[in-house]
């Protein structure tokens, strides 16, 4: 028989949204930035922070200087993902993490979620997404 933990009152829970909101005005490079200055506590600087996330999510260079506000949808979903990918927790969920991306992208956040410790709690249609999430993680 299974059991039931209860999350201690600490546990940081972030919850990344289907619709991203960004604050008006700010470029793409200053939005994780300004994420990554206010919850990183890390030895690396927070540039190095900043670019390394911003590869991994393959958010091309010429992307980085834009407004955040005028991002595809499926480029505003990866700019979430490296806001939210940038911050301490102890569960991650995530809502329609596929929606706008195409093929490689949805696969770049398919390898990038392998590489999470931390629970991760998925809400999706996109069966494949979650058949290979299964596969991976077991039950």
């Amino acid at each position: 028989m299974g059991s039931v933990e209860y999350t201690p009152r600490n546990a940081q829970i972030i919850y990344l949204q289907q619709y991203p909101d960004f604050q008006p005005g700010v470029s793409v490079y200053e939005e994780l930035s300004q994420t990554v200055s206010k919850n990183s506590d890390a030895y690396q600087p927070i540039d190095t922070i900043v670019k390394k996330m911003l590869h991994q999510m393959e958010i091309h260079e010429s992307l980085w200087g834009r407004l955040a506000t005028s991002l595809s949808g499926g480029e505003k979903t990866k700019l979430m993902l490296c806001k939210v990918l940038t911050r301490d927790f102890d569960l991650l969920i995530l809502d329609e993490p596929t929606n706008h991306l195409d093929i490689e992208s949805a696969a770049s956040l398919e390898k990038t979620l392998k590489q999470i410790k931390q629970s991760v709690l998925i809400i999706s249609h996109n069966r494949y997404l979650l058949i290979v999430w299964q596969i991976g993680y077991g039950n």
